[in-house]
């Protein structure tokens, strides 16, 4: 029932520091519908920048997104519900998101600040709506026009 799409788009200042030191793209996002233990499809989509002045933060980026919707998946297919979700989930994922991160700063001989990133995340099943944010960005949610002067 899913359909979604998404992009990153290389903006101006990166484009400049990129002519000068040959930087990659520091963003990333990822989406997938997955199927929790009632039957429901769940949409997880998350987004992530990269601090354009944190040197590994394309891989900070990129990591935070797989773990999210890794770490969400298996909160969801092991019985969790989305209503039901955790409020320790969020605080135990970034806890175990920065243990992660110290570990690929250790083996790239970087500090973990290197790998510095935000992260929006919209988990969407067909009743309820959890949404996530960490650093700067926003998440909006819209509503039908019918639902407005309810």
């Amino acid at each position: 029932m899913w359909k979604y799409g998404f992009a990153s788009v290389v903006g101006t200042a990166h484009l400049r520091a990129s002519i000068k030191a040959s930087a990659p793209l520091q963003d990333a996002s990822r989406a997938e519908v997955m199927v929790d233990s009632n039957g429901h499809e769940i949409l997880i989509a998350v987004a992530a920048d990269g601090a354009g002045s944190a040197a590994h933060s394309a891989i900070g980026a990129s990591t935070a997104c797989d773990r999210f919707i890794h770490d969400l998946k298996a909160e969801l297919a092991s019985g969790g519900k989305l209503a039901q979700l955790p409020d320790h989930f969020i605080q135990d994922w970034i806890v175990k998101f920065q243990f992660l991160i110290k570990g690929l700063a250790a083996d790239a001989a970087a500090n973990p600040q290197d790998f510095a990133c935000t992260l929006l995340a919209a988990v969407i099943g067909p009743d309820e709506a959890v949404y996530f944010q960490l650093g700067d960005g926003a998440i909006v949610e819209a509503l039908p026009p019918n639902t407005l002067n309810e």
